[in-house]
């Protein structure tokens, strides 16, 4: 038979293990500050909100809140006053709530301007339009032809010559009016 050799034994347990790696961590947070002195004075601020509570935190606040700036970083000046206007900050991006809200805004206003846009050119041509008849009236009148009007009782009537130079006036007037000058 096989002689039997013991089996090996464990090494004997370190008293403390736990508490020797806590003091090794501590120890290498200690000589972080240590190298590092800026990093354990981080500011911290405190401002109201949009509904009126006091915020505290160590993230600077939203552009225009009246911040009062609670911990100093190490090496500041002392006579500066702890109470100061936060500094803008960047924009953060937009939700897509946020973004579809400017979409929508953005296609009224669009569809707004287009709208007006149609409403000159309507009211362009209309003008062209009224134009255009005042000056074939102006024609006609300033012609020599002589000229026929249906009355009340639905017989023709001869347009006097006093007729027709009241009738070229107005015509004239029209002219002027939708043509911007007389012709």
């Amino acid at each position: 038979m096989p002689a039997c050799r013991p089996h090996p034994t464990p090494p004997p347990a370190r008293p403390f293990g736990h508490a020797r790696l806590a003091a090794t961590l501590l120890g290498a947070v200690l000589a972080t500050m240590a190298a590092h002195p800026d990093a354990a004075a981080a500011p911290a601020f405190k401002w109201r909100d949009a509904s009126g509570r006091i915020v505290y935190s160590d993230l600077p606040p939203p552009p225009g809140a009246r911040v009062t700036l609670l911990a100093a970083p190490a090496g500041s000046a002392t006579g500066v006053p702890s109470t100061t206007l936060a500094a803008p900050q960047e924009p953060r991006p937009a939700s897509w709530v946020e973004r579809e809200k400017a979409s929508r805004q953005k296609a009224t206003e669009r569809a707004e301007a287009e709208r007006e846009q149609a409403e000159l050119a309507r009211q362009a041509g209309e003008r062209t339009r009224v134009c255009e008849e005042a000056r074939a009236g102006l024609r006609t009148l300033e012609s020599g032809v002589r000229l026929t009007t249906i009355d009340e009782r639905g017989e023709r009537a001869v347009v006097d010559d006093a007729e027709r130079a009241r009738r070229t006036e107005a015509m004239q007037r029209a002219v002027a009016d939708h043509c911007g000058k007389a012709s």
